[in-house]
């Protein structure tokens, strides 16, 4: 199975102190079929793994930290707000 395209869901509801920051709400993975895939081979993170407190400082920087865990160019992520 090759990841071919990730949907990154951006959470909407921030506080105003976390004004600035981005956080993840979910993330959707398509292989090369454009097929959503639900569970990711046993090398890489659960998908609900990606999902969490993580708070990010820019779309790029939350990117790069998709791409490297998922192993996948950042041209293929697409952040949706």
């Amino acid at each position: 199975m090759m990841m071919n395209r990730i949907e990154v869901l951006l959470e909407d509801n921030m506080p105003d102190y976390m004004a600035g920051l981005v956080k993840i709400s979910s993330i959707n993975v398509y292989d090369s079929n454009d097929e959503m895939i639900d569970e990711l081979p046993n090398n890489f993170p659960r998908i609900s793994d990606l999902v969490g407190n993580g708070e990010f400082r820019s779309e790029e920087h939350l990117k790069d930290w998709i791409s490297e865990k998922l192993n996948v160019p950042n041209e293929n992520i697409e952040i949706i707000e």
